[in-house]
């Protein structure tokens, strides 16, 4: 499911854009660098809601696959859960 792969890299791309935080705003560097954070928090603001109230017809859709005996190339319920 490519909206799952999507979602992992948002995470991912989030988690790394804010592992950096900057000490203070003195430098041109620590200014970029607070630009980036403030616009990884603002894109997590943005899409939250969305993003959460596709997980559940996502795990739906899983379940019903896993059902009917379709097996996905990696287990796509862990995935969500994570």
């Amino acid at each position: 499911m490519k909206e799952i792969t999507n979602i992992k890299n948002f995470i991912n791309e989030v988690d790394h854009g804010i592992k950096e935080i900057p000490s203070g705003l003195e430098t041109k560097r620590e200014k970029e660098l607070l630009m980036k954070v403030m616009t990884h928090l603002r894109d997590v603001k943005m899409i939250k809601n969305k993003t959460l109230a596709e997980i559940e017809p996502m795990k739906a859709t899983v379940v019903l696959l896993k059902k009917h005996g379709v097996v996905p190339e990696e287990d796509l319920l862990i995935g969500l859960e994570n």
